[in-house]
């Protein structure tokens, strides 16, 4: 296998792809640049001149994506889909209109439908209770306004996660807009995944509705809040939206996958939240997995966890380690894969660790594992996948090895401990398959 070609920092990155390094940031933030990065303000940062030459590539066949000033309050974290039936559409509806003899209200419907067509949405903007989506030099396409106000922390920036995506998920050609409703008073109006059509009509509303009973008996009830979601286009047909939602208090996570009409066609329960989502096509044959990350907090457990599925086998619920379902009523979960991160000596502690990122570019999978219980806590590891699931590497970050020194200096742990870790901790990652 010949060498990759490696660019080491933000200069080599930039210099390559032929634009500054600003440049090469805001790719990275709203774009996808396939970045690798140790955590942490100084975390070593590079890329492969091969994965960049292949994002390239496919940025340039996508439709142009403009990029607003953060201080405008304009969020640049959507990235289209090109609706891949317009073109077709446009060729299909030209001859009907030389053809039907239609009059002037005939010629214009069809100059209003035409109108939509070109109304790609490119950014939107939350002020109040209006969701406002922006097409080309900024202007309006369509507003909304909810019920309630809503939460503004909710809608920041933050890699990883949508909180609005523009899409032709049923492929008719017009663009629809699926939205997560954080209202800031839940009790004034519930938290739920909106989609709008191409006019900023709903077409459809999700938001997990009924109890689960778990293993001890207990009762848990809504409201569930929607933490993250990914759209998946299978080989053949509509499109599917994966929306993770977390109970509002406690450990109950719902994983749902939704129809192009908002359907429930699959549904997981999880013990422990699920906040970190990724799309990989694992074995290179059009089908798109789906990746969670987080916290699998069961007794037996209190570990972090990934899990892979196909999106179109999603049922279940999560399991103890005897093969009993941690929910009533459900089967034992569907996932293809289930990996559990190991703890170190900096969070023993804590509760348990839980994965604060999860990354997928080119043939890498990228999760990092905080030893904290908080997302916030910088005290990560790294841990580096092939698409075969194949550990690959364990990195610490800078700051959870100052932990370890400053346990060794007060005799909480032997001195050297630090030496070795990786290989230790890559020897006690554990990754479950399910059979093919």
């Amino acid at each position: 296998m010949p060498e990759r070609n490696e660019l080491n920092g933000w200069g080599q990155i930039a210099k390559h792809l032929r634009v500054s390094v600003r440049t090469a940031h805001v790719y990275e933030r709203d774009q996808g640049l396939p970045v690798h990065r140790l955590p942490g303000p100084k975390g070593r940062v590079w890329a492969f001149a091969d994965e960049l030459d292949s994002w390239r590539l496919n940025a340039a066949q996508e439709p142009e994506s403009k990029t607003i000033d953060p201080s405008s309050g304009v969020s640049a974290q959507t990235q289209p889909r090109k609706p891949e039936a317009t073109i077709a559409r446009r060729q299909m509806l030209l001859p009907v209109l030389a053809s039907s003899g239609a009059v002037l209200a005939g010629g214009a419907f069809a100059l209003a439908r035409l109108e939509i067509f070109k109304s790609r949405p490119v950014d939107w903007r939350v002020n109040g209770n209006t969701l406002t989506v922006l097409g080309d030099n900024g202007r309006e396409l369509w507003h909304h306004r909810f019920p309630a106000q809503m939460d503004p922390g909710s809608y920041k920036r933050i890699p990883g996660f949508n909180c609005c995506v523009f899409t032709d998920l049923d492929g008719d050609g017009s663009w629809e807009t699926i939205f997560i409703y954080h209202p800031t008073d839940p009790v004034a109006d519930r938290q739920k995944v909106v989609c709008f059509n191409a006019n900023g009509k709903i077409r459809w509303e999700f938001f997990t509705s009924h109890k689960v009973v778990d293993a001890q008996g207990r009762e848990w009830t809504p409201p569930y809040s929607p933490a993250n979601f990914v759209i998946i286009f299978p080989r053949l047909g509509s499109g599917r939206v994966v929306v993770t939602s977390v109970h509002y208090w406690s450990f109950p996570n719902q994983v749902a996958v939704l129809d192009a009409t908002g359907k429930l066609v699959g549904e997981f329960w999880h013990r422990g939240h699920l906040r970190h989502l990724g799309v990989a096509d694992l074995r290179g044959d059009g089908v798109r997995h789906v990746l969670l990350g987080g916290v699998n907090d069961a007794p037996e457990y209190k570990q972090a966890t990934l899990l892979v599925f196909d999106p179109e086998a999603v049922s279940g619920a999560s399991c103890s380690p005897t093969g009993r379902p941690y929910f009533h009523g459900f089967p034992p979960g569907t996932q293809r894969a289930e990996i559990f991160f190991p703890r170190t000596p900096v969070g023993r502690d804590q509760e348990f660790n839980r994965v604060i990122q999860l990354l997928v570019a080119a043939d890498r999978i990228t999760a990092s594992i905080t030893e904290d219980i908080s997302e916030e806590n910088p005290n990560s590891v790294v841990y580096e996948f092939d698409f075969q699931l194949n550990l690959l590497g364990v990195f610490l970050s800078d700051t959870i090895k100052t932990r370890y020194h400053e346990l060794e200096a007060v005799g909480r742990i032997p001195r050297g401990t630090i030496e070795g870790e990786g290989e230790r901790l890559k020897r006690e990652v554990r990754i479950l398959r399910q059979p093919s």
